[in-house]
């Protein structure tokens, strides 16, 4: 899913999230439910970003104090490369 929005009312503070992610993000977030009220899960491999400001309202008093976290893979290769 491009765009994502989980929401725990029984959350003991009220803090939100907004988590940046590509498919590596997905296996960790459900660790994150409980911590939060609100964690907004964005994919931008299937949003254009110029769109995104229109999806969510990063000015709101909701999403202006929320926690950001970037969760992506990374994959190293090294082809023919000597190292030193």
């Amino acid at each position: 899913s491009a765009l994502l929005r989980i929401e725990n009312p029984k959350a003991a503070e009220k803090k939100n999230l907004i988590v940046f992610r590509d498919s590596y993000g997905s296996s960790l977030i459900p660790l994150l439910i409980d911590s939060y009220s609100s964690i907004v899960v964005v994919d931008l491999r299937y949003i254009a970003q110029k769109k995104l400001g229109e999806l969510i309202d990063f000015e709101s008093d909701e999403m202006a104090n929320a926690d950001v976290m970037f969760l992506y893979g990374t994959a190293v290769q090294l082809k023919n490369k000597k190292i030193q």
